[in-house]
């Protein structure tokens, strides 16, 4: 529906950064901007500082003329009459922040409505390790007319500086992929498909079934992402010709579109055993969910929010082996399990993770802010 058919509300600034690199983050800044743009007049500012995901949260000399650049048209924008209300994608990474800190001081001056758009897990830790970022922390938080997590971790990770009636969670979403199917061939598949990474879960997924593929002779085993090291791609190909894996396992690059509709829908389990430090709510077991997969997944971040135990899968410690197979294993023998974890996944992803859900929920949170 087009602009001219629907009641524009108001005029928002967006401000985060869209692909390249691909990550939950730059993918959810298009995804709101492709929420609001029937109903709000949006500017977006790009405050993209990494080309790659190798880059992201490294500090670099090039990233210092990027900022500037960057400060330079989020002065300009804010600098115009309207639009009066922001949307900021706030960074948790300690450089990042110092940016982000710096033009939302800027928009605040100017009296511009902040509504902060948290992604990352960090801001606690952040204050730990930087303790005279603080203060800042607590004047950037405490200065938003809003804040938006994605959940109860990140909910909980700003509580000291929040207070619980000015945050609002609006849970990740993506596109329905429509109703389930398998288009699996032989054997049980396990799938996992994020960056191929140590703190990932990677090596944790593979560790864990060397264990498990002696045990269940007719399961499989797929990697599928980005590998930013080359040297931890040798070690996962070297771990894949140890005997108990040897022609069980498929590593395979980064996919999309059809291709990456096809491994969903050829899987059977989704295992996801990240120990990423600032792990939210990945958009990957969203997409499980919408393919009606059983997910094993950590227990950090807001993932409880996503699966729960013996609900649509398992909630497991990555570190530690033993329970990250064990948990495959009993998926792996129980067809009937795995269908009833299924089910309810797919139903937790219409109740919660939908599109429409989602603009429902930023219309909601903008009108409050635009509109008194």
């Amino acid at each position: 529906m087009s602009k001219d058919a629907t009641e524009v509300r108001g005029a928002v600034i967006v401000v985060g950064q869209v692909p390249p690199p691909v990550h939950g983050t730059t993918v959810m800044t298009r995804r709101l901007l492709e929420a609001l743009s029937d109903r709000w007049q949006v500017t977006f500012v790009d405050k993209g500082l990494s080309d790659t995901i190798q880059d992201v949260g490294r500090a670099q000399p090039r990233k210092i003329w990027r900022a500037i650049k960057f400060y330079r048209r989020a002065a300009r924008v804010i600098a115009a009459p309207s639009p009066r209300t922001c949307v900021y994608f706030l960074s948790c990474s300690a450089p990042a922040f110092v940016v982000d800190a710096f033009v939302i001081r800027n928009l605040l001056r100017h009296g511009v409505k902040v509504v902060l758009y948290l992604h990352g897990i960090g801001f606690t830790l952040l204050a730990e390790r930087r303790p005279s970022l603080e203060p800042t922390i607590a004047r950037v938080l405490g200065g938003a007319s809003a804040v938006v997590v994605l959940g109860r971790g990140g909910q909980a990770d700003v509580a000291r500086w929040v207070s619980g009636d000015c945050i609002t969670v609006i849970p990740n979403a993506i596109p329905d992929p429509g109703p389930p199917t398998r288009h699996g061939a032989s054997g049980v598949c396990c799938l996992y498909l994020a960056t191929l990474d140590r703190s990932k879960g990677a090596l944790a997924f593979l560790d864990s079934a060397e264990r498990t593929a002696p045990r269940v002779p007719e399961a499989r085993f797929v990697l599928a992402g980005q590998c930013p090291d080359p040297a931890f791609g040798r070690e996962l190909q070297a771990r894949c010709e140890r005997e108990a894996l040897r022609g069980r396992v498929s590593i395979l690059g980064p996919t999309f579109g059809a291709e990456k509709e096809e491994l969903f829908r050829s899987a059977d389990i989704f295992i996801f055993p990240t120990q990423y430090p600032f792990e939210n709510s990945p958009l990957v077991n969203i997409e499980a969910m919408s393919y009606g997969l059983p997910i094993i997944t950590s227990s950090i971040g807001s993932i409880p929010d996503q699966v729960s135990n013996d609900g649509n899968g398992f909630l497991v410690d990555a570190s530690s082996v033993e329970q990250l197979s064990s948990r495959m294993e009993r998926l792996l023998r129980d067809p009937d399990l795995r269908t009833r974890m299924g089910t309810e996944s797919r139903r937790r992803y219409e109740a919660g993770h939908t599109l429409a859900a989602f603009s429902a929920r930023w219309d909601g949170v903008l009108g409050a802010v635009v509109e008194p």
